[in-house]
């Protein structure tokens, strides 16, 4: 403790190990989800691939006529 606060856990190898990997497999997860909405949004032709700032007004009217 460091002004009554937590300041560090001890835990064993083997938590910390295992912690270490639910933690690695949830980025997995988050990322591989984020690729599915990707994949979802190419096709449902929702990708802003303007290159200016009207572009991106642009997009965005379109988006909203369709929603």
């Amino acid at each position: 403790l460091r002004r009554n606060q937590p300041e560090a856990v001890l835990v064993s190898v083997p938590a910390y190990e295992e912690l270490a990997e639910k933690g690695r497999l949830y980025e997995e997860k988050l990322a591989l989800e984020a690729i599915a909405e990707f994949e979802k949004d190419k096709k449902k032709n929702r990708l802003f691939t303007g290159k200016s700032g009207n572009d991106l007004f642009k997009f965005k009217k379109k988006l909203d006529e369709t929603a």
